[in-house]
């Protein structure tokens, strides 16, 4: 219980305040700290600009006679401006005080020394790239989804009896599964499928969005029902339609405590769309067909599940309708 709600609304009011406060701060700070940034740029590369000139008036007195090793006088004035730079705190400059870095600087600047035809300014551009670090690359959007497509895979598949008294065979379906990350089928099986000794092939399809060339490493974790008895007779992984890896006969029967398996799939990619393509048989128990899970590695990157710009697929259609018309059911039989 508040025994004081005015005092309670005042301090609330007070806080209100310190809130709007430190909202007004935070607008103000980041445009300083961009500000603060380009200041310390500015005055290290009028640092550096001295520090050229004079390198380059001493070498014009001196000579430079080393390709590897700069003269005393030189080193002084170099270790002097990396100093300053290092001072200014603008990014690198843990790197620059070590000792290697600093050799590092030291031998580029004495073989500049020794070639250039413009002191002044093939120094001045040497120390830069040296010493002051490249902008941040600006992050790159998601990609995006195209016009007239969908998140996920069509998926094909024809379920069919094998037994247990029941030995129907249903017709083919294609369907939409819209999880990029898992292709489950489960939900769309016919109704009254029998419980017991029912065979599906399937293919699951969807176009990779690649934007960045390398390569791009598959893993897909096959996964059965505790309740159901699952072999698989069929693994393939397809990259535009050229299969990749085949799992075939060696995939172990799901069941008890052993209900998964997985493959992963290295495959060299160019940018732009390639398609992926997952083939899947298995004899099943329970009505549980098993779950294919994804995870993505990119070239550069790390293990991350497919985003929304990842797989996408065209939408499908009736056959006997224009292409404008989408079905509102995920299926198309």
């Amino acid at each position: 219980m508040i025994d004081d709600p005015i005092g309670a609304f005042s301090g609330g009011h007070h806080m209100w305040w310190i809130v709007i406060g430190i909202s007004v701060w935070l607008t103000a700070w980041v445009p300083a700290v961009a500000q603060n940034l380009a200041q310390q740029q500015s005055a290290a590369l009028k640092d550096i600009r001295e520090a050229a000139a004079d390198i380059c008036d001493k070498v014009s007195q001196e000579g430079q006679h080393s390709e590897t090793k700069l003269s005393g006088d030189v080193e002084a004035k170099l270790n002097g401006v990396i100093g300053k730079v290092v001072n200014l705190g603008i990014g690198g400059d843990a790197e620059l005080q070590e000792e290697e870095h600093k050799g590092v600087i030291q031998q580029e600047l004495a073989t500049v020394l020794m070639h250039t035809a413009d002191c002044r300014k093939d120094v001045f551009d040497q120390l830069v790239r040296l010493m002051i670090p490249p902008p941040p690359p600006p992050p790159q959007p998601p990609p995006k989804v195209p016009a007239q497509r969908v998140v996920g895979w069509v998926v094909t598949f024809s379920p069919k009896e094998q037994g247990g008294g029941a030995f129907r065979e249903f017709p083919s379906r294609t369907c939409v599964v819209k999880t990029p990350g898992a292709i489950d089928i489960r939900s769309l099986l016919p109704a009254g499928l029998s419980a017991r000794n029912v065979f599906v092939p399937m293919t699951a399809t969807t176009d990779h969005q690649v934007v960045e060339a390398g390569r791009w490493v598959y893993y897909l974790k096959i996964t059965g029902a505790p309740t159901s008895y699952t072999q698989c007779t069929n693994f393939e992984v397809q990259s535009d339609g050229v299969p990749v890896q085949i799992g075939g006969s060696v995939m172990p029967i799901l069941t008890g405590t052993s209900l998964s398996t997985d493959k992963s799939v290295g495959i060299e990619l160019s940018k732009g769309m390639h398609t992926l393509t997952v083939k899947l048989a298995c004899y099943f128990q329970g009505g549980q067909f098993p779950v294919a899970n994804l995870t993505l590695k990119p070239p550069s990157g790390q293990w991350r599940p497919p985003t929304l710009g990842d797989f996408t697929v065209e939408k499908p259609t009736l056959p006997d309708k224009p292409p404008s018309v989408v079905p509102d059911a995920p299926c198309v039989d």
